[in-house]
C-alpha cells in the first residue's frame, strides 16, 4: 500500500495549494464520550481514559470535559449541537458556572480568568495595534449595493464574494453612511431610531495558536473544564470598542457548512456604571422581565453559549448586540477643562465550529461590512502575512518542480512565522524527500499542527516519522539490553510511539475509513504491547480495505483470526 512506505508516499508532492495536507473525508459527528472528568470548583479537572483497550484504539488522546458513559440527549443529535452538548454538559457540572438562560442556554464564569491574564491580554493587544502598517481594503458582502458615484473604483471580489474596493475615503463613506439593500437579502436589519446608517468600525486582532502563550493558556482553560476541544476552533480574537462603538444585533451563526456552533467571550476590563458595553441577547428573557438578557461586562468573567438548533440550523434566539459604550465625564462637568474619560472595552473571543476544522484559515488584512450590518477592521500579524506571502511564492515554485527554491521561500517563511501550517508542512515534506533531515522534518510538522492539530495528511506523516524513530530507538534498547528487548517500547520509545499515535487518532477524526489511518493505530498499539487495541485496529483496517494483507498477517500472528 502506498501510504505504508515512506519513500513512496513521499514520492510526488502535491501540486495544488491544498496540497497534500487537504484530505478530503466524510466529516464525521461527535461520538459518545468514554471518559470520565471531575472537575473541582477552581475549574480545574482531570480524566479518567477508558482501561477498554478497544476503545483506547481511537480514544486514547480523549478530549476533556465528557462525562463518562455520556450519551447525546434526543435534542443533541447532530455535529453541530453535540458540540454544545458536551460544553453545556461540562459547564453544569462547574461550580463556578452560573445557567443565566435556558433553552437556548447561556452561561458565565466569573473570575475565569485573572487579572493579571487580562491585563497582560490589554497589552498585547494594544502592542498589536501598533505593529499595523498598513490600511488594507475594504469590502462589503453582497447585501450592499455600492453607490454609483463609486462605480469607477472597479470593485473587485475577493474569495468570499465580497465586494472590494482599496480607496480608503470611500470604503468609510459606505461603511459608515450608505444603507444595505433589503431587496439582495432576506436580512437587511432594521435601521436604529436617531441613527439611521451611522455604523461603527470595531477592532479584531486576529491571534494563531503559538503568537500569544497568554491567549493559548486561556483557551486550554476552556478546552478542559469547558468541555470545547480546539480542533473545532477559529483563530482567537482581541476587540475593543472605543465611546460611541457598538456591535450591532447579530448572530454568530450563519447557515454555513461547518457553522459556529459555540461562542466564548471573555470581558478583559469592568465597564464602570454608565459606560454600556455589555453584550444583550434582545429576544431572551432576563432576570429582570423585559428589555432582553442583558450581560454586564466584568473583567474575567467568560460568557458562553451554543449557536445552533437541534437539527444544527442557526438559531436567531441567540441574535445579540455589543451594546454602544458611553463616554462619561469625570467630575463637575461644568468645571473648565475637565478631563474626561474615555471608556474602552476589551474583549478576547473564539467561536468553534460545529465539525473538526483539517485544515488552517490564514487571512489577509480586511476591513468588512458584513450581513449582520457591523463593520470591523480585521488584523493579523504582519510576521503571518510576510510568512503567508513567501510560503504563496513558494507554493507556485512547488508547482513548477523547483523544490531548492521552494525549500529555501518555505525556510524564510517559517523564519517569520514558524506556526505558519502551510510553510511548516510542506517544508517538513520537502525535507523528508531529501530523507537527511527527519529532525528538522519532526519539528516542522509538529509546528504545523500546533496551529492545526487536524491538519489532513501531515498527521500521517509525522506520525509515520515517530514510528520510524521509535523503532531506531526500540532497537537501540535492544542492542544494550534495555526493556525493548522483551518485544515492547518503553522510555522515549513510548514517548515517541505515544505522540504518533495521537496523530493517527486525529487523522480518523477527520476521516474514520482511512484504512491506512487504522493500520497505523495498530502498529503503535502492537508496538505499546496494546495486544487487544492492535487486533481491534487492524481488523478496522482490513473492514475498510479487505486486500490489506499486512493487517491481516498481523491479525493472524496475534491470534486474532481475522473479519
Amino acid at each position: 500500500m502506498l501510504r505504508r512506505k515512506l519513500k513512496k508516499a513521499l514520492k510526488g508532492l502535491s501540486k495544488s495549494h491544498s496540497g497534500l495536507y487537504l484530505k478530503a473525508g466524510p466529516k464525521q459527528a461527535d461520538k459518545p464520550a468514554r471518559v470520565e472528568v471531575e472537575v473541582d470548583a477552581t475549574g480545574s479537572g482531570h480524566a479518567e481514559v477508558s482501561a477498554d483497550p478497544a476503545e483506547r484504539s481511537l480514544w486514547g488522546n480523549l478530549r476533556p470535559g465528557q462525562a463518562k458513559g455520556y450519551k447525546l440527549a434526543a435534542d443533541f443529535r447532530t455535529a453541530g449541537s453535540a458540540v454544545w452538548g458536551r460544553a453545556r454538559e461540562a459547564l453544569l457540572r462547574l461550580e463556578s458556572a452560573t445557567l443565566l438562560h435556558a433553552n437556548p442556554d447561556v452561561f458565565i464564569v466569573d473570575n475565569f480568568i485573572s487579572d493579571e491574564e487580562a491585563d497582560g491580554l490589554v497589552e498585547y493587544y494594544e502592542r498589536r495595534l501598533d505593529e499595523q502598517d498598513r490600511q488594507p481594503q475594504w469590502c462589503f458582502s453582497d447585501h450592499y449595493e455600492l453607490p454609483t458615484k463609486f462605480a469607477h473604483l472597479g470593485p473587485t471580489k475577493n474569495q468570499d464574494s465580497n465586494d472590494c474596493i482599496t480607496d480608503q475615503a470611500a470604503g468609510r463613506e459606505i461603511a459608515t453612511t450608505h444603507p444595505c439593500n433589503p431587496q439582495k437579502q432576506n436580512h437587511c436589519p432594521p435601521a436604529k431610531q436617531g441613527r439611521p446608517f451611522n455604523r461603527t468600525i470595531s477592532r479584531s486582532v486576529m491571534t494563531m495558536t503559538g503568537e500569544s502563550e497568554l491567549a493559548d493558556t486561556v483557551w486550554r482553560r476552556v478546552d478542559g473544564p469547558a468541555g470545547l476541544h480546539r480542533g473545532h476552533a477559529y483563530h482567537t480574537q482581541l476587540l475593543d470598542y472605543l465611546p460611541d462603538e457598538d456591535y450591532r444585533e447579530h448572530t454568530d451563526c450563519s447557515g454555513m457548512e461547518n457553522d459556529r456552533a459555540v461562542t466564548v467571550l471573555v470581558y478583559l476590563n469592568t465597564m464602570a456604571e454608565g459606560t454600556g458595553g455589555g453584550t444583550r441577547f434582545p429576544r431572551l428573557e432576563g432576570r429582570d422581565g423585559d428589555g432582553g438578557l442583558l450581560v454586564q461586562a466584568v473583567k474575567g468573567r467568560a460568557l458562553f453559549w451554543g449557536g445552533l438548533l437541534p437539527d444544527g440550523r442557526c438559531d436567531k434566539r441567540t441574535t445579540h448586540e455589543g451594546m454602544v459604550v458611553h463616554p462619561v465625564p469625570v467630575g463637575d462637568a461644568s468645571k473648565d477643562a475637565e478631563p474626561q474619560r474615555t471608556p474602552q472595552k476589551f474583549v478576547l473571543q473564539r467561536w468553534y465550529h460545529a465539525t473538526i476544522m483539517p485544515t488552517p484559515s490564514i487571512g489577509d488584512d480586511i476591513f468588512l461590512c458584513d450581513l449582520g450590518d457591523n463593520c470591523r477592521h480585521y488584523m493579523y500579524s504582519p510576521a503571518l502575512r510576510a510568512a503567508s506571502a513567501l510560503t504563496e511564492k513558494g507554493r507556485r515554485a512547488k508547482e513548477k518542480g523547483n523544490l531548492a527554491k521552494a525549500e529555501k521561500l518555505f525556510v524564510k517563511a517559517v523564519k517569520k512565522h514558524k506556526y505558519h501550517a502551510y510553510a511548516a508542512a510542506w517544508l517538513g515534506e520537502l525535507q523528508m524527500k531529501r530523507q537527511q533531515d527527519k529532525g528538522r522534518a519532526l519539528e516542522n510538522y509538529r509546528n504545523a499542527l500546533v496551529s492545526c492539530p487536524y491538519f489532513g495528511d501531515t498527521n500521517f506523516l509525522a506520525g509515520q516519522l515517530l514510528v520510524e524513530l521509535a523503532d531506531y530507538e526500540m532497537k537501540r534498547q535492544q542492542q544494550s539490553g534495555g526493556a525493548a528487548a522483551a518485544g515492547g517500547a518503553d522510555g522515549e520509545a513510548k514517548q515517541l510511539l505515544a505522540e504518533a499515535l495521537g496523530c493517527f487518532e486525529r487523522l480518523l477524526e477527520v476521516n474514520n475509513n482511512d484504512a491506512d489511518g487504522w493500520y497505523y493505530v495498530g502498529e503503535c498499539q502492537r508496538r505499546l504491547r496494546n495486544k487487544q487495541a492492535a487486533l481491534f485496529a487492524y481488523n478496522e483496517a482490513i473492514k475498510r480495505n479487505p486486500q490489506d494483507t499486512d493487517s491481516r498477517q498481523w491479525v493472524a500472528r496475534l491470534g486474532g483470526g481475522g473479519s
